[in-house]
């Protein structure tokens, strides 16, 4: 993070201070090397000075306040509350590591999860911490290969701490938010995940893929339509494009609130009694429009964008060594 971001979170938010992790004690008890990408996500539980943690991925927009999330009755049983992805499958090969069984759809819900949000109890879980660390601490050297970097390290953990039972994941399907490309081979981009409160309300937008925010790119996608929940195996077609992940025109069905008059945006699905799990396209979906409060924080968030590629390209920020994102190491600054 560089000077002028740091001073910005330090002046613009009340009781809010950044920590340099290269200037904390390391755990001695673990191994040293150098860390990258995934791995400081794991590194920064070690030194938040709160029991209680959101963590949030710089490419993760809070759409409601998360505080509440704290209070929720889903968390305060379990210390833990994690975010599904849009697959149904875990990685075998790092259970098979460890000589655990993979964890199984149970008939209501799947295991994968996504990390761009989690929410968790460091004192509780300390246990489950270490491994998190070690995980992640090993897996440029290999363990990667066997799972999707740190998002799937955090469930495997819970079962190397004996406390597989004790995971939680919010059991409301991801919505999909696609850029309306209109004459494209792929019509309807991938901008990011829709995800939701335990309750139903929505709670984050995870930008992710070719939906993040890039300040040295002049364009971005915009959030134009939403879809009903999404579960395998119909997300799968995100990924079945060679020009990027998203749908095709067939794949979408934009129009659906003309086909059924809902009247709550967030249950349209279950109004119009869709069924989540079919295999049927087209997938239905509807314009931001119908979610305002989300739709005026996107808008926001592009201002906020476009104000600081203005910054970069008067040459106000990112100046000296900063040359962006470095592949070697994956990191922004």
């Amino acid at each position: 993070m560089d000077d002028h971001t740091r001073l910005f979170f330090e002046e613009e938010f009340d009781d809010v201070r950044c920590i340099n992790l290269a200037n904390r004690t390391y755990p001695t008890h673990h191994r040293v090397r150098k860390m990258s990408r995934f791995v400081f996500k794991a590194y920064a539980f070690y030194h938040a000075s709160f029991s209680d943690i959101l963590l949030l991925d710089a490419d993760c927009i809070p759409v409601a306040d998360p505080s509440r999330l704290f209070d929720s009755t889903e968390y305060q049983k379990s210390g833990n509350l994690f975010w599904p992805d849009f697959s149904l499958s875990m990685p075998a090969g790092a259970y098979g590591l460890f000589d655990l069984a993979v964890p199984t759809p149970n008939g209501n819900w799947w295991m994968a999860a996504e990390s761009g949000q989690v929410l968790f109890n460091r004192e509780q879980h300390a246990d489950v911490l270490e491994w998190v660390w070690f995980l992640n601490l090993h897996g440029p050297d290999g363990l990667y290969k066997h799972m999707w970097g740190d998002k799937d390290s955090f469930q495997l953990a819970f079962h190397l701490a004996g406390k597989a039972d004790d995971y939680r994941q919010v059991m409301v399907a991801p919505r999909e938010v696609v850029c309306d490309r209109q004459d494209q081979d792929v019509k309807y981009l991938h901008t990011g995940m829709l995800q939701a409160q335990p309750d139903g309300q929505l709670a984050f937008m995870h930008r992710t893929d070719r939906g993040k925010f890039d300040p040295m790119s002049a364009n971005f996608l915009t959030c134009d339509y939403v879809t009903e929940p999404l579960i395998e195996p119909r997300s799968q077609a995100l990924f079945n494009n060679a020009g990027g992940f998203g749908f095709q025109d067939w794949g979408l069905d934009v129009g659906f609130k003309t086909q059924c008059n809902f009247t709550e945006p967030l249950s349209f699905h279950a109004e119009c009694g869709l069924q989540l799990r079919s295999d049927k396209f087209p997938i239905a979906a509807i314009a931001i429009e119908s979610y305002p409060k989300m739709q005026g924080i996107m808008l926001e968030s592009y201002a906020a964008f476009r104000s600081i590629k203005a910054a970069i390209d008067a040459g106000e920020l990112l100046t000296g060594a900063c040359k962006g994102y470095d592949r070697a190491t994956g990191m922004n600054c």
